[in-house]
């Protein structure tokens, strides 16, 4: 069991670096971290967490090496609580915290330029919305890299993302979209399961949403074109673990890639933009159809030295 103290600091204040107050930690028993055990084995391997093993020798000195490389913020009573762990392989640098996020710089091997993490918990009270919304603004604004932010956002962005219970208020719905908006975060989508948290076991009490999910700015999408995240199992927990996969560490040197949002469909616009863009791309098509086919009459004549049209062509 692992016990960690800290000086209190303003709930709303980041935590850069080296201003972590102080961090001092008991260690009470010489035995294996205590990470639940699964009611379900996952057929990831890599979830298993090899980086989080026993200490033997000087048990407070290894704790103390664990803290210092894993940045953990403290749980409130039986709520919240954040931590980031990392394979060796990996070099991660720590940018800030707060009880909302841990932000970090990530350099990796064959990948040709270091990229931005951010673990991301939103609060699932309505008085912390604000303030979690203008913390993510506030991080956006230092987005010159690659940045990925992952996490339970505790909202959804659309009402079908939830099933059961109370609507969810559209006007949260909305002020959701429009941070992502302005931070120029895009939903990377997901496979698996439509829903990554569930509680109540009776079809009357049943209650599902998407709270959990993946959101990158263009260079991070243009760096890893083939990402995925897949929405694994449920285990101890009532959220399901998300796995991101990049797949092919590969720059994308094509055009800018398009995404579409769902919300454009509630947009009484959408019938118009769409309906024009059909009948300029059914122009431009039929002009350079009409254009080919000249072209391709011209060269008929030269290769048969006598006239072509549609009727001696029939």
């Amino acid at each position: 069991m692992v016990s960690v103290k800290k000086k209190k600091v303003d709930e709303n204040k980041e935590l850069v670096g080296s201003e972590i107050v102080e961090i001092q930690i008991q260690f009470l028993l010489n035995r294996r971290l205590l990470i639940g055990k699964p009611t379900e084995h996952n057929e990831k391997s890599m979830l298993e967490r090899p980086w989080i093993g026993e200490f033997t020798g000087s048990s407070e000195a290894a704790l103390l090496n664990q803290a210092a490389s894993s940045p953990i913020v403290e749980a409130e009573g039986s709520k919240g609580g954040l931590c980031l762990a990392w394979k060796k392989d990996l070099d991660v640098k720590l940018k800030s915290f707060s009880k909302w996020h841990i932000d970090v710089l990530i350099k990796e091997e064959n990948v040709e330029e270091d990229w931005r993490f951010t673990g991301f918990y939103g609060s699932p009270y309505s008085k912390d919305k604000n303030s979690v919304w203008d913390l993510l603004k506030r991080l956006a604004q230092e987005s010159d890299y690659p940045w990925l932010v992952e996490g339970d956002f505790n909202e959804i962005l659309y009402s079908f993302e939830k099933c059961g219970g109370i609507p969810r208020d559209s006007k949260r719905m909305e002020v959701f979209r429009e941070t992502l908006v302005d931070c120029q975060l895009y939903d990377i989508g997901f496979s698996g399961v439509s829903y990554t948290w569930e509680r109540g076991n009776l079809p009357e009490t049943n209650i599902r949403e998407r709270l959990d999910r993946g959101v990158a700015n263009e260079k991070w999408l243009m760096l890893f074109p083939s990402n995925s995240i897949q929405h694994l199992p449920y285990s101890i927990s009532d959220h399901c673990p998300l796995l991101l996969e990049t797949n092919k560490r590969v720059t994308f040197t094509g055009g800018r890639k398009f995404h579409f949002e769902a919300w454009w469909t509630m947009e009484k616009s959408l019938e118009n933009v769409i309906r024009e863009s059909w009948e300029d791309w059914s122009r431009t098509t039929r002009r350079n159809k009409e254009g080919l086919k000249k072209k391709l009459m011209k060269e008929l004549e030269v290769l048969t030295g006598g006239i072509r049209d549609d009727d001696t062509m029939a």
